[in-house]
């Protein structure tokens, strides 16, 4: 019922305007006083709808607990503008309540974090790896590969060609 009222409410304000325009184009003077006041008029409906549509697919969006769209983000943005820091907790435990104190904490926590570590040569994740593979896996991913097993894999698998390009398997040496 609303949105049949605005429609004829904007067709309404749009043919007045288009009459005054048709004035004009006649050759009489155009009240530009009336002309302001229709288009003022129709920006206010048209903003009206814009913000009615807005609180509607807002209240959709609250009811579908829509977590990814620009209604959820502004309260989020809103939320977190009020929330206020009162202490941080240092490594030893204790929470610190002073401004000074708390930029300190942070900044030494985040100092840490960024530090340059020793990285070993990954032999203990090589250990690991080799304690959860089986022994016989192990064997038989250490076999060698052979001209035969290269041509049956091949064949099973119509490579187009090997490492030559007439196809020839080439064996180093």
């Amino acid at each position: 019922m609303k949105a049949r009222r605005s429609k004829r409410e904007v067709s309404h304000l749009q043919r007045l305007l288009e009459r005054e325009y048709a004035k004009g184009n006649c050759g009489a003077t155009i009240n530009q006083n009336v002309c302001d006041s229709l288009k003022a008029r129709l920006r206010h409906v048209a903003e009206g709808k814009a913000r009615a549509f807005l609180a509607r697919s807002r209240a959709a969006f609250i009811e579908q607990s829509e977590t990814c769209s620009a209604a959820f983000f502004s309260s989020v943005r809103a939320k977190k503008a009020r929330q206020v820091v009162t202490g941080i907790r240092d490594s030893q435990g204790i929470v610190v309540t002073e401004d000074g104190q708390m930029v300190r904490v942070a900044t030494d926590h985040f100092r840490d974090s960024f530090k340059e570590k020793e990285v070993g040569r990954g032999d203990d994740f090589l250990e690991l790896l080799e304690r959860q593979v089986p022994g016989d896996i192990v064997q038989a991913l250490e076999l060698p590969l052979t001209e035969g097993h290269f041509r049956r894999t091949r064949r099973k698998e119509r490579w187009p060609g090997g490492p030559m390009t007439d196809g020839r398997f080439q064996e180093s040496g």
